[in-house]
């Protein structure tokens, strides 16, 4: 079967990538907050041994003290937008799987290759299960049929004739009238 392009599917995958690339960049700033987080505890470890050793200000270890506690928010909200993204991504491959469910509920397929002939239904008209939507001419069957040269077909079996019992013309190799006397007289 051919595939064709259909533009909420293409619009449902393009945002897909889209959220799947938000994925990573969010995966990326949990590993940078995480880095900063360790940092911001080690120095406040080495404050306070120092403040212990008298080589410090109480001043600074709150101001690392802070550090630490912004790292560890900054941490949590990086994971946060990580779970966040997490879930647009999966409602988008919902999306992807919910176009392709209504792109197949919505595909006709012929039993045969073909080409249509007219058209049954209308557009917006509704069908019950099996109803018919299209004729189609099997290709298969069909074959062209020149037209009767007249004049070759007029040298062969005479000038054609007109039936009077049955209102049809023939040649003279018989009439075609089911309902022909016999009395059939040349046109003209």
């Amino acid at each position: 079967m051919e595939d064709f392009d259909i533009p909420q599917n293409k619009m449902a995958e393009s945002a897909e990538r889209v959220v799947d690339r938000a994925l990573d960049e969010a995966r990326a700033n949990v590993a940078q907050q995480q880095s900063q987080l360790t940092l911001a505890q080690q120095q406040f470890e080495r404050t306070q041994s120092l403040l212990q050793r008298g080589h410090a200000t109480t001043e600074l270890l709150d101001q690392r003290r802070q550090q630490v506690d912004a790292a560890t928010a900054a941490l949590n909200a990086a994971n946060f937008r990580v779970a966040v993204t997490e879930r647009a991504l999966d409602a988008g491959q919902q999306d992807v799987e919910l176009y392709k469910v209504n792109i197949a509920d919505n595909t006709l397929r012929a039993p045969r290759g073909g080409r249509i002939q007219y058209r049954i239904a209308n557009i917006g008209e509704v069908l019950p299960a099996g109803g018919k939507v299209f004729t189609m001419l099997d290709l298969s069957y069909v074959s062209a049929v020149r037209g009767l040269d007249v004049e070759a077909t007029a040298a062969r079996t005479g000038p054609p004739r007109f039936c009077g019992g049955g209102g049809a013309w023939r040649s003279s190799g018989g009439c075609w009238s089911r309902s022909c006397d016999g009395g059939c007289w040349p046109s003209g």
